[in-house]
């Protein structure tokens, strides 16, 4: 060999050693903003700046890396759209993404909107990754078998590849479980986004029936999840129900699933919940006139049964819930602290069931009350449209519930002032 030819594989293997280092200290520098005090990178993690310096538009941003300033690469790796990213590099996403999302989570760095922001995009990101790299089932197999190394048939390679598309929502999931005994932040953000799982497909590219599996995993994790929440309130409510119980008891479990409620960002199951245990408690209290105590109930509820009205009144799909989400609403008008707050808690519930009979008889009952109240005092004290509301408060409760036993008196006060 001569000195010229040695001279140039040298210089070659030197130039990839250098560029080596230089992609290594790219990433730390981007993962120590990315993420923190974290545990650095394996350095092969590095592979992640190397498949972007190919990217065209991603060269400004490595050379502003390399001059001091990540902000613009870290941008570059969360893409609003992964169509055209090599799968080398998207796998180099998922797990970038992964480890950023973990330290996060472990931490419980989501005090300010922006840390809760940037850990739903990772997640994000981890579930749409592994979607995309579904459709890359060349890239996938010649992975699995690499690390395989035939120690598997093939039949067991291809259902690796198969369920290597969902692993994303998995992960997602498993770090929403982790955190649902402890209420932590993270995992609240990581039950959200499996609701989101129609923006993780977009950014994925996914379509037809790829898209269809990702949509039924998601569903399925996220309703696991709701029922593991749900479980205790559940027996416990269903003990209370079985023995003598007291209102603070009941109150407690209630203000517990509003709680829960909260935590996992106004979940339409607990609203269900709540609408569906607490009139089997409310009606004894209110059969025997104890109001206080049924306050107390109604309290933890206003919230969640406010947003299941909304939800009914958006989506038909809802539906089902109307009469048991109207009758919350009539047992709130009926302890509304003023006669026009209770009237528009009862006109709620019986536009969201006018079949209800019990919001027909409170909404008539409080109109008729309206009604006298106009009609009080002497004729010239009064307003000047006084006698026409009143009328036109009667005639309404007159239609709504023709045989509540409070109308012939209101009918014949209405005759008596004209």
């Amino acid at each position: 060999m001569t000195t010229n030819t040695v001279r140039d594989v040298w210089r070659a293997a030197d130039e990839t050693l250098l560029s080596r280092i230089d992609d290594e200290r790219v990433l730390a520098s981007l993962w120590e903003r990315a993420a923190p005090g974290a545990e650095a990178l394996h350095p092969r993690a590095a592979g992640m700046v190397r498949l972007l310096r190919e990217r065209p538009d991603a060269s400004q941003a490595i050379a502003a890396a390399e001059a001091g300033n990540v902000a613009p690469l870290l941008g570059r790796l969360e893409p609003s759209r992964l169509e055209g990213w090599a799968p080398a590099l998207v796998h180099h996403l998922a797990l970038f993404h992964r480890a950023r999302a973990e330290h996060a989570i472990a931490r419980d760095a989501v005090s300010t909107s922006a840390a809760r922001e940037t850990l739903e995009r990772a997640l994000m990101l981890i579930g749409a990754t592994w979607l995309a790299l579904g459709r890359e089932r060349a890239y996938l197999r010649g992975l699995a078998t690499d690390v395989i190394a035939g120690a598997l048939p093939s039949s067991e390679v291809e259902r690796a590849v198969d369920a290597a598309a969902l692993r994303g929502l998995d992960v997602i999931a498993a770090m929403a479980r982790e955190g649902i005994e402890t209420r932590s932040g993270g995992a609240a953000i990581a039950l959200r986004v499996l609701g989101r799982v129609a923006d993780v497909i977009t950014i994925a590219g996914a379509e037809g029936a790829l898209a269809d599996r990702a949509r039924d995993r998601a569903l399925g994790l996220r309703s696991d999840l709701v029922h593991t929440m749900l479980t205790p309130l559940t027996i416990e409510i269903e003990e209370l129900a079985a023995r003598e119980w007291k209102p603070i008891e009941v109150a407690s479990v209630l203000e517990r699933a509003r709680d829960v409620w909260r935590w996992a960002g106004e979940e339409v199951e607990v609203e269900r919940f709540v609408v569906r245990e607490l009139p089997r408690f409310a009606w004894d209290l209110y059969r025997a006139r104890r109001w206080d105590d049924l306050r107390l109930l109604l309290r933890p509820m206003e919230q969640p049964s406010d947003s299941l009205a909304m939800r009914i009144q958006r989506d038909p799909l809802e539906l089902a819930w109307a009469a048991q989400c109207a009758q919350v609403l009539v047992f709130r008008a009926e302890l509304a602290p003023t006669l026009d707050a209770q009237i528009g808690l009862a006109e709620r519930g019986y536009k969201l069931c006018p079949t209800l009979r019990n919001a027909r008889l409170v909404l008539a009952d409080l109109l008729c009350a309206r009604a006298e109240r106009r009609l009080e005092g002497p004729a010239v004290l009064r307003a000047a449209d006084a006698w026409q509301d009143a009328k036109r408060d009667i005639t309404r409760a007159e239609e709504i519930h023709p045989e509540l036993t409070r109308l012939p008196a209101a009918r014949e006060k209405l005759a008596r002032s004209r």
